[in-house]
């Protein structure tokens, strides 16, 4: 476990600084498909979103024009706009 909160907190901390720098309108983590992104049923993803979330909070931006890659793709699925590989 202490290696995925690594992981994702590293993912969210670069995340975080390019939007400090750039105005960003997708942010997203493309791991490896290996036991930190595929074991317990996969919160890795959720762990991304939620350390993002709490750097945007951290640091005042504003993070609800930013949309989660994750999410989007998601919801593009399940409407069968796109196909998760």
């Amino acid at each position: 476990m202490s290696t995925i909160v690594i992981a994702t907190v590293l993912a969210a901390f670069c995340a975080i600084i390019l939007a400090q720098e750039r105005k960003i309108e997708i942010v997203g983590w493309f791991p490896d498909r290996d036991n930190i992104t595929t074991s317990y049923e996969r919160i890795a993803e959720y762990m991304f979103a939620v350390d993002f979330s709490a750097f945007c909070q951290r640091h005042n931006i504003d993070e609800r024009p930013i949309q989660d890659h994750d999410r989007a793709s998601r919801s593009r699925c399940r409407q069968g706009q796109a196909n998760l590989v």
